[in-house]
C-alpha cells in the first residue's frame, strides 16, 4: 500500500516545517507550498494528492479561493488557519472543508484529525 500524499499550503515557515517533519514522522509523503497562486499552478500539474492543510491567509490567493482548485481535484481540505472568527469558519465548511482548526493548534490533533478524514475518504472509496 502506498503512502498518503498531503499538500500543506502554508506560508508560515516555521509552522510548514513543524507540520512536515510530523507528517514524515508519522509515514505520511507531503510537499509544502507556502503561496496560493503556485498551489493553483502545481495542482494543474499534479493533483493526486489524498489530503491539503490549508491555511487561508495566503500570498498570492487566499484559502478560500484555491478551495475551487481542490474540489475540481477531488482533494479532501483541512483548514489550518489563524483566523477564528466565527464566519469564517461557517464560511471554510459551507465551501467544503472537512475541518477547520483554528491556530495555535495540537500537532497531535492535527494528525488524528488527518488520519480520520483519510480513513473516512478511504472507506468511501475516494482514494
Amino acid at each position: 500500500m502506498s503512502k498518503n500524499r498531503i499538500l500543506v499550503i502554508e506560508d508560515d515557515k516555521d509552522i510548514a516545517d513543524s507540520i512536515g517533519l510530523n507528517l514524515e514522522l508519522s509515514g505520511y509523503d507531503y510537499t509544502i507550498i507556502d503561496d496560493g497562486l503556485e498551489a493553483a499552478k502545481r495542482l494543474s500539474e499534479d493533483h493526486s494528492f489524498d489530503l491539503a492543510l490549508l491555511d487561508v491567509m495566503l500570498p498570492g490567493l487566499d484559502g478560500f479561493a484555491l478551495m475551487e482548485h481542490m474540489q475540481k481535484y477531488n482533494i479532501p481540505v483541512i483548514y489550518l488557519t489563524a483566523k477564528a472568527d466565527v464566519p469564517s469558519r461557517i464560511k471554510g465548511l459551507k465551501i467544503g472543508a472537512e475541518d477547520y482548526i483554528v491556530k495555535p493548534f495540537s500537532v497531535l490533533e492535527l494528525l488524528a484529525v488527518s488520519y480520520t478524514h483519510l480513513r473516512a475518504h478511504e472507506t468511501r472509496g475516494n482514494l
